[in-house]
């Protein structure tokens, strides 16, 4: 729950206004869950720097996804999407272990199954536009109650 603290924390000492600090957190949770694994920075990094977003607040976004958090998330999008997209006969292995993803025979199975390229990008794409709607309305609702009540971000987190 410290993480979470945090991240409040900083939103709500970020100077702007409650849409744009919400607007620029939701696009940077779009970037961080996006199916464009391996260019989140790249992707964030350039909108801070086309646009006129806020940058911090776009930056704590795009950095949510956390490094143990990818392999479930994007196994889950992989799943979704073959499901969204009717793809029957494609299966996971049984069980996966951290041990097991390391191993040789795991990624030459994922090689194998380079087709679930389609539905993995479909799946994330899904669910990163879903996670940056709730992420904006949440930002939204935390900033608007944050800011009326006047209160010191450590009043508030201690109630």
């Amino acid at each position: 729950m410290s993480r979470i603290k945090q991240i409040l924390v900083k939103l709500a000492s970020l100077e702007g206004t409650t849409r744009l600090i919400s607007l620029s957190f939701a696009i940077g949770v779009f970037i961080g869950f996006s199916p464009f694994l391996g260019l989140h920075t790249l992707m964030a990094l350039t909108l801070c720097v086309l646009t006129r977003l806020n940058k911090p607040a776009l930056m704590i976004g795009a950095f949510l996804n956390l490094p143990w958090i990818l392999v479930p998330y994007y196994t889950f999008a992989t799943w979704l999407g073959t499901v969204i997209l009717d793809m029957p006969g494609r299966s996971f292995p049984a069980q996966l272990g951290l041990t097991d993803i390391m191993s040789r025979e795991f990624f030459e199975w994922l090689v194998s199954q380079w087709v679930l390229l389609i539905p993995a990008f479909t799946g994330s794409l899904l669910l990163s536009v879903i996670l940056a709607l709730l992420a904006y309305k949440a930002a939204a609702i935390f900033l608007n109650r944050y800011r009326s009540s006047g209160l010191k971000m450590t009043k508030a987190m201690d109630s």
